[in-house]
């Protein structure tokens, strides 16, 4: 059943037409949590973003545990340095740093600039973190405008 869920996962967010081979997805989660703590702090909201990622990515138990508590005080060169998978989905690795980051509604700057560190590594144009910037911000958008659509009164929502 959770392939199912993985597919249907992979799909939607990438186009996709099958799963990728595993992977923990070690690296990739924790780049996300390194560059979310580039403020200095890992959030509660950035922190459940990406264990809900890994999670549904279908993450081992171990890691999953691991990123409860993973300070995120490693290089993320290094961290990414030991992973062939993360280097396969480096330009998602952007956009999902961008999304975990924001995911407690603001992405500071220390963060912004973890971000563009971590895409001057894998040897992305400058440009690209602005385009996912520009991306994300208009997913928000229309995300808040399909929930209004959806529930006019946001009191009548069900959960």
């Amino acid at each position: 059943m959770h392939d199912t869920g993985l597919r249907w996962l992979y799909k939607k967010d990438w186009d996709f037409d099958s799963v990728p081979d595993g992977g923990t997805y070690e690296a990739y989660t924790k780049a996300l949590l390194i560059c979310s703590n580039g403020d200095g702090q890992i959030t509660e909201e950035e922190r459940a973003w990406v264990l809900g990622l890994a999670a549904a990515l279908d993450a081992p138990a171990p890691l999953m545990e691991e990123l409860r508590t993973y300070p995120a005080t490693e290089d993320v060169h290094d961290v990414l340095a030991r992973s062939e998978n993360a280097a396969a989905n480096k330009r998602a690795l952007i956009y999902d740093a961008i999304r975990a980051c924001s995911a407690d509604g603001s992405l500071h700057p220390d963060e912004l600039s973890a971000i563009r560190k971590m895409n001057h590594h894998l040897d992305h144009p400058d440009e690209l973190v602005d385009q996912y910037l520009a991306l994300h911000e208009q997913e928000q958008r229309l995300r808040a405008e399909r929930v209004r659509l959806t529930w006019p009164d946001p009191a009548t929502k069900p959960f």
